[in-house]
């Protein structure tokens, strides 16, 4: 494979935007139960369809008011296995967007009832 061609891969991945995020919950014990972690990702994945979130409280990086949300930056090479891609950096728009359906999320609602 060319210089050329592996640098045009590298460029055009490189302007797709993040499909991934790491988010860790608040140090809540409500964030304890695995309950309400399936609901805040389904709560999000509705928010954003085309994007996954990985949800865990045992990310290092949280605090005790505010959820953390990482982009996971990387991406397989899609002709070399050895090889990662970077995409592009999310916007401050993005993020804010996202920080702030997580605000929205309520893990003490009620479940829906289900006839």
């Amino acid at each position: 494979m060319s210089v050329m061609r592996i640098v045009a891969e590298a460029v055009e991945h490189y302007g797709k935007p993040v499909e991934e995020y790491l988010v860790a919950p608040p140090i809540d014990p409500v964030f304890k139960k695995l309950a309400v972690l399936d609901r805040l990702r389904a709560h999000m994945t509705k928010a954003f369809p085309k994007l996954t979130f990985i949800i865990s409280n045992e990310f290092p990086y949280r605090t005790h008011d505010e959820f953390t949300v990482m982009p996971v930056m990387s991406a397989p090479h899609p002709t070399n296995p050895d090889a990662m891609l970077m995409r592009r950096q999310p916007t401050q728009h993005e993020l804010d967007k996202i920080q702030a359906a997580l605000q929205g999320f309520d893990p003490e609602a009620p479940l829906p009832f289900l006839h």
